[in-house]
């Protein structure tokens, strides 16, 4: 009865080994998959980080120099032309009181 035990319980140990070799095979396997997927994800992630840099990068390559574009637009139109305007508009009240002025000191027709 002891041997007959013995065999079961070596048999047993057996089924158990195996069980567990198979187990372990397949948790290895689990593993290389999730470990591979992670470095994929973290790969993409990278690559997707790139792109976004080199894209603000041309954003703000773009961005900048029509900026500066419209500063100066604005600066000419709110700045220089209404300067230009003033002196343009100083000149002719100057016409016009230089022709009042010959006009009231022309002598008189009789």
């Amino acid at each position: 009865m002891s041997d007959e035990h013995s065999d079961t319980i070596i048999r047993l140990l057996e089924e158990i080994r195996e069980l567990t070799k198979e187990r372990n095979v397949k948790l290895d396997s689990l593993v290389d998959a999730t470990r591979k997927r992670v470095e994929e994800s973290l790969n993409r992630e990278k690559e997707a980080q790139v792109r976004a840099l080199a894209q603000r990068r041309r954003f703000l390559w773009t961005l900048v120099p029509l900026l500066l574009m419209a500063l100066g637009w604005f600066t000419y139109v709110f700045w220089a032309m209404p300067r230009a305007e003033q002196r343009l508009m100083e000149q002719q009240m100057n016409e016009t009181r230089m022709m009042q002025s010959n006009y009231l000191l022309r002598p008189a027709v009789k």
